[in-house]
């Protein structure tokens, strides 16, 4: 109190004027400086801060871009296993029907110890439809492993041909001279044909084996068919479906395209040819066929 008493004493006198003492407070050096120090001083601490402010914002908006990107990746990461996951889960086990016209070829065997000659076998052309068979195929496929898968089913083949061939006869001799009095004689020729029709039903198995699987998926495989004939013929034709049966083999290569995680279509060009035939053919020659066909199937998953 008496400090206070003092400083009021000191501004204000009696004999000076009320104004004369407010020069003392205007000259204080100390105080005019502090305060024009707090006034020039404030605007640059304002614009660090801002720019502090500023790059905070920008780490953290950094940081956030970050964690979104973190989050996003894992969740692609998860939705793509899941995916996988999916795909091999329902490609385990699928089952697959396949329709293959084809056209037939017919490797003649004669027979050496029955005295008949075969001159040759009129064979249709190539693209005939004398020659067209069509195969029908159902089936179920696994996994073995990455990229081998079995097959294993049932089949339906059929065809209708008319075989033509022909033979000597000694029953038609041909004599030929010429102006010296020589002559020639040969055998002639008479010409048979048969019913060789197929109706046959049999089973097979084999393996696939994946070349490539980024878009369409390609595959080769072999396959191992048997098959029993139900056709029965006439009394009169040589050949009888029914008392014949094969086992084949065939190369095939399989193109698929995926609709969706459970069903494929898929294009298959194949190679076929018997490996046995025990037919029931009277003719004095044997024949193993051969066939090449490209079938469209459809491959389901489960």
């Amino acid at each position: 109190m008496r400090e206070t008493e003092k400083l009021r004493a000191s501004l204000h006198r009696p004999n000076e004027p009320f104004s004369m003492a407010r020069p003392a407070l205007i000259e204080n050096p100390n105080v005019i400086n502090e305060n024009h120090a707090a006034i020039s001083i404030s605007p640059a601490l304002r614009q660090e801060d801002l720019r502090n402010k500023k790059k905070t914002e920008s780490i953290t908006d950094t940081i956030r871009l970050l964690k979104k990107i973190k989050e996003d990746s894992i969740r692609s990461i998860i939705q793509k296993n899941s995916f996988e996951k999916d795909r091999k889960k329902r490609s385990g086990l699928t089952i697959y029907t396949l329709v293959t016209p084809s056209l037939s070829f017919q490797r003649v065997s004669p027979i050496s110890n029955d005295d008949v000659v075969i001159e040759k076998l009129n064979s249709p052309p190539v693209l005939s439809i004398d020659r067209l068979g069509i195969s029908i195929e159902a089936g179920i496929q696994g996994n073995i492993s990455k990229r081998w898968q079995y097959i294993a089913g049932v089949s339906f083949y059929h065809q209708s041909q008319r075989m033509h061939y022909e033979q000597q006869s000694a029953d038609h001799v041909v004599v030929e001279s010429d102006e010296q009095m020589s002559y020639t004689v040969r055998p002639g020729t008479i010409q048979n044909s048969f019913n060789y029709t197929m109706c046959n039903i049999g089973i097979q198995g084999g393996l696939l084996y994946t070349l490539a699987q980024h878009g369409l998926v390609h595959k080769a495989g072999i396959v191992l068919h048997y098959q029993k004939g139900l056709q029965r013929e006439g009394e009169n034709e040589v050949y009888n479906n029914a008392t014949s049966s094969y086992l084949n083999y065939q190369l095939l290569y399989r193109i698929e395209y995926a609709f969706n995680l459970k069903m494929n279509l898929f294009i298959q060009p194949s190679y076929m040819h018997s490996v046995v035939a025990n037919e029931s053919l009277e003719a004095p020659f044997r024949l193993k066929q051969s066939r090449a066909g490209i079938g469209i199937g459809i491959v389901y998953s489960f």
